[in-house]
């Protein structure tokens, strides 16, 4: 009534044990989902053996690389609906302590590629639906931060911009 267009209602997509629908959302009266990586992406565990971590650490340390490609790998199969997320970084330390989830190896080059790829893999779409979701809600407890940082300055932004108008 105000003008701003059609509701889009999506719900997040996450694993069932989080209360997930996967592919049920039209069951539920829902327009799709959105990706928020990590979650409905393997996990894949990495080199914590060749790492000098405390032997307090009891978390998961995994490959961004990998969950990058097993990320890129599900864009070919999207159904309608479904909207693809990205993440900058996750790691959680900061709220679990010596059990968090930390994924290494990410950086502003791997971050574009994946958000240009998934930005490709909805430029088929009606305008109103070429959504890609970012999990970067400047949520320092898990690393999650879009911002500018003392390590990647603006890079991450910057590769949020390059696709954007590309």
């Amino acid at each position: 009534e105000e003008g701003v267009g059609e509701l889009l209602v999506l719900a997040v997509s996450v694993a069932e044990e989080f209360h997930g629908l996967g592919s049920g959302f039209r069951e539920h009266g829902l327009d799709g989902t959105l990706g928020f990586p990590p979650h409905s992406l393997p996990w894949e565990a990495g080199p914590v053996d060749r790492l000098a971590v405390s032997p307090q650490f009891k978390g998961n340390l995994m490959s961004y690389g990998a969950l990058v490609t097993a990320a890129e790998a599900k864009l070919h199969t999207l159904d309608d609906g479904v909207h693809p997320g990205a993440m900058v970084n996750f790691d959680n330390t900061a709220r679990r302590q010596w059990r968090p989830d930390i994924w290494y190896g990410a950086n502003p080059y791997t971050f574009r590629r994946w958000v240009g790829n998934a930005a490709s893999a909805v430029s088929h779409r009606p305008e109103s639906e070429r959504l890609v979701f970012i999990n970067a809600w400047n949520e320092w407890a898990e690393g999650a931060v879009l911002e500018p940082t003392d390590r990647f300055g603006l890079t991450f932004l910057q590769a949020v911009r390059d696709v954007a108008y590309a």
